[in-house]
């Protein structure tokens, strides 16, 4: 079993659970859109200053390729959200921990091809459009091969990965309750 398919087996659940708190977002709407995206950034930003906060780039070479923050606040400025709460910073202190941590951030690159059809037609989509460089999701998933050798490897980029999804899960939930201007 690839070690990839080892962290999402172990993370199926966590995954899930986010899945579900993010269908409640109506993407064919402003107000649901612009809820998708402050939870978003509110996740995505948190993870990506404490991915940069822990060495990422020490770990992963191609990390400006792959960093969206500035992305979405391009989008979240189109549609004139202003500032938001970003969650709290996730705690990452190991290089197994920053790649569990990016495996689930590339994942939700891959996720965002599907909502993108979701998304209504004049939405502003750079965070959800961004592809990253050709090739680079098998190269990382090459890398976690190569690196994520040992049981103890794997088992802290699991728990870096379900702290992830758990950023998202609070952002998401905390995103539904805010109250929105038509």
């Amino acid at each position: 079993m690839s070690v990839a398919s080892i962290i999402r087996s172990r993370t199926r659940h966590e995954h899930v659970r986010t899945e579900v708190i993010y269908t409640d977002f109506d993407l064919q709407t402003r107000q649901g859109y612009k809820r998708f995206l402050i939870a978003q950034a509110s996740a995505s930003l948190a993870v990506e200053q404490s991915l940069e906060k822990a060495g990422v780039a020490d770990v992963v070479d191609d990390w400006p390729d792959r960093r969206r923050s500035h992305l979405i606040y391009d989008d979240l400025d189109e549609l004139s959200i202003g500032a938001i709460r970003i969650q709290p910073p996730t705690s990452l202190g190991s290089w197994a921990e920053i790649l569990g941590a990016v495996y689930v951030l590339e994942g939700s690159r891959l996720g965002g091809k599907v909502l993108r059809k979701q998304v209504f037609q004049s939405a502003p989509t750079r965070f959800l459009d961004a592809q990253g460089k050709p090739g680079a999701w098998r190269a990382f998933l090459a890398e976690l091969e190569t690196r994520l050798t040992g049981h103890q490897e794997i088992d802290l980029a699991v728990s870096a990965a379900r702290g992830v999804f758990a950023t998202y899960q609070a952002a998401g939930r905390e995103a539904a309750e805010i109250p929105l201007e038509h």
